[in-house]
């Protein structure tokens, strides 16, 4: 069990983290929030790589963290960088290599072992870095914006990864894609300005949208009691919808509701208390 309590970090007068305290189990957690809500303060924060002013965490024997955003040495052989990194992380030899080779097969990537890192596309050096971040086996694993500017394909391949690394350890993805959390996730938390403002099941989650959304032909647009949200607009049989999201009855049936429409409502009712206070 990771237990986090009362979590802090500041930078100058910006608040990333704001008292955070939640208990996470084996399996995996997606973490969503709008830019700048504190998740990749979060995950360095878990990872060591920062300090928080306060709070703490439960000490982690190992911690692999995929970034957003790294660089890699491309004159480099694949091979030649997973044995420098075992090296930084002090992995003895002979263990180093029997894993490798098990990571290289999990990760689609054994066939380009002694290919130069700057070969690989943009999805290889992402499971490149899945590879990497699994060196040593850690108990817990911080994965942010796994799939951020790949195509469909290679996004369909790193979530498959992913998934298949359900087991015994904590993984967290750090996401702002909302498909992505329905496919990989068992938890999903909602995180906004530095805080998390809720934790749960996709079930537990969507609830709070139920009953909320409803889906209304543009054309009777003016039908609608204010306060509302359009979420987005679509075609159906040649006619124009819109799906609504809002605290307000409406005059017509709710439809089904959906983690993004949750996670809206979540993101907006948090901005309109902030307003009024």
């Amino acid at each position: 069990m990771l237990q986090i309590s009362k979590l802090s970090k500041s930078y100058g007068k910006t608040v990333a983290l704001d008292q955070i305290s939640c208990n996470l189990g084996k399996g995996i957690y997606g973490l969503l929030g709008p830019n700048g809500a504190g998740k990749t303060t979060f995950f360095r924060c878990l990872s060591g790589i920062i300090e928080q002013d306060s709070g703490s965490i439960t000490p982690i024997h190992q911690v692999g963290y995929l970034p957003q955003h790294f660089g890699f040495y491309k004159g480099m052989k694949v091979k030649e960088l997973m044995l420098l990194f075992y090296d930084l992380k002090k992995i003895p030899c002979r263990e180093a290599h029997d894993e490798m080779l098990q990571l290289m097969e999990k990760v689609q990537l054994l066939d380009r072992m002694h290919d130069k890192v700057g070969s690989l596309s943009g999805g290889m050096l992402r499971r490149l870095g899945i590879a990497l971040a699994l060196q040593g086996n850690p108990e817990l694993l911080l994965i942010d914006e796994p799939t951020s500017g790949l195509d469909p394909e290679q996004r369909l391949i790193f979530k498959n990864i992913i998934r298949s690394l359900r087991g015994d350890r904590t993984i967290i993805v750090s996401t702002h894609i909302v498909e992505d959390v329905e496919a990989l996730c068992d938890q999903i938390i909602i995180m906004n300005k530095g805080r998390i403002l809720t934790l749960g099941t996709e079930i537990e989650i969507t609830q709070r949208a139920q009953g909320k959304v409803y889906e209304i032909l543009e054309s009777q647009q003016d039908t609608l009691i204010e306060p509302y949200h359009i979420i987005k607009n679509s075609q159906q049989k040649g006619q124009s919808f819109l799906r609504v999201l809002s605290d307000t009855q409406q005059r017509i049936e709710p439809t089904e509701q959906t983690i993004e429409d949750a996670y809206l409502l979540y993101i907006w009712n948090e901005r309109k208390n902030a307003e009024s206070n």
